[in-house]
C-alpha cells in the first residue's frame, strides 16, 4: 500500500540541517580572517587605526610614512576622514589631545596634497618603504591646538592651529613596562631581519598605542604598537640592519633592552637566511 506523506518531512529536514550548518559555521569551525588589509576594518576600528597614525606623527613627524599609512585605509578623502573623526571626538567630549593630533595630521596632509613628492628611500627607516620626500611641519617640539572653523557658504570646516606645548598623546607612556620574553627567531615564513614587538598588560591584554623607541649608533626610530592590526593591538614591527646592534624602549620609564642584532639561521636544506628577535613586555 502506498503512503502519501506532505511535505512536512521536507521542510523539517531543511530547518535541521540550515540549524546544524549555522552552529557549526557560527560555532565550531568559524571563519577566521588574517593578512587582512586596514580597508576591510570595521569603523570603529578605523577610527582607531587613525588615531594611532596620528599619535605616532605627532611625535616623528614623519609625514611621507604617516600618508601610506592612512592610504592602506582607502578612504576617498583622508583628509577629510580625519577631520571629521577631529570633530566627532570634540562633539562627544572626547579627548581634546586626540582631536588635536587627528586635525594635525590633516593639516600636514593637506599641505601634501599641494605637493608633487618623490618616493625616496629612507635609511634610518628600513622597515618602511617608499618614504615620500615631503617638507616636514615644524611644530619645535610642540602640539599643535585645533580650531575647528565654521562653515561657511556650505564649504567643510577646516581646522587651523595655535601652538601649545606639554600635551601628552598617549595615555600609557608612563607605565613601566619590564621583558617578559626575549627570543631569537628563525621563521623562513616570515620576512627577514624582523624585530617584533608585542606589549601586554598585567592580565596579559594587548595593549595598542604604546610607543616604542628603537636607537642604534648615529640613529633612532619612534613608532607605536597597533598599527598592525591583522596581527593584533598589541605588536609592533621593525626591519633591522645587518650589522648593526639596536635597542629597544617600551613608554618613557622601561629599562631599555639592548644587545639585538640580526642572526644567521640555516634552513633544512642547508642554505642560510637572516632571522629576527621577538620581545615580549608585561
Amino acid at each position: 500500500m502506498n503512503e502519501k506523506r506532505g511535505y512536512g518531512f521536507l521542510i523539517t529536514g531543511l530547518l535541521v540541517g540550515l540549524i546544524l550548518g549555522l552552529a557549526y559555521a557560527w560555532f565550531i569551525d568559524p571563519v577566521s580572517y588574517s593578512n587582512t588589509s586596514p580597508s576591510t576594518l570595521r569603523e570603529d576600528f578605523r577610527d582607531q587605526y587613525r588615531l594611532l597614525i596620528a599619535r605616532s606623527f605627532a611625535y616623528n613627524q614623519d609625514l611621507g610614512r604617516s600618508a601610506a599609512r592612512i592610504s592602506l585605509l582607502g578612504d576617498e578623502d583622508p583628509q577629510q576622514a580625519l577631520v571629521s573623526q577631529a570633530q566627532k571626538l570634540v562633539a562627544n567630549d572626547g579627548k581634546r589631545s586626540d582631536a588635536e593630533a587627528l586635525a594635525a595630521l590633516a593639516n600636514a596632509l593637506g599641505g601634501l596634497s599641494n605637493t608633487d613628492p618623490t618616493p625616496t628611500i629612507n635609511s634610518n627607516h628600513p622597515s618602511e618603504t617608499p618614504v615620500l620626500a615631503t617638507p616636514t611641519v615644524d611644530t619645535e617640539n610642540a602640539i599643535r591646538t585645533a580650531t575647528l572653523q565654521p562653515v561657511t557658504e556650505g564649504k567643510t570646516p577646516v581646522p587651523t592651529f595655535t601652538p601649545r606645548a606639554g600635551v601628552t598623546l598617549n595615555p600609557v607612556v608612563n607605565l613601566p613596562f619590564v621583558l617578559d620574553e626575549n627570543e631569537v627567531v628563525c621563521n623562513p615564513n616570515i620576512p627577514e631581519r624582523l624585530l617584533q614587538v608585542e606589549v601586554l598588560d598585567e592580565n596579559e591584554n594587548p595593549l595598542a598605542g604604546v610607543r616604542i623607541t628603537v636607537t642604534w649608533e648615529g640613529g633612532e626610530d619612534i613608532f607605536f604598537t597597533g598599527l598592525h592590526p591583522e596581527m593584533g593591538p598589541g605588536y609592533a614591527d621593525f626591519e633591522m640592519s645587518q650589522g648593526i646592534v639596536y635597542s629597544v624602549k617600551v613608554g618613557d620609564s622601561s629599562k631599555p633592552v639592548t644587545g639585538l642584532w640580526v642572526t644567521s639561521c640555516s634552513r633544512d636544506d642547508g642554505t642560510s637566511y637572516l632571522g629576527g628577535v621577538k620581545l615580549i613586555f608585561k
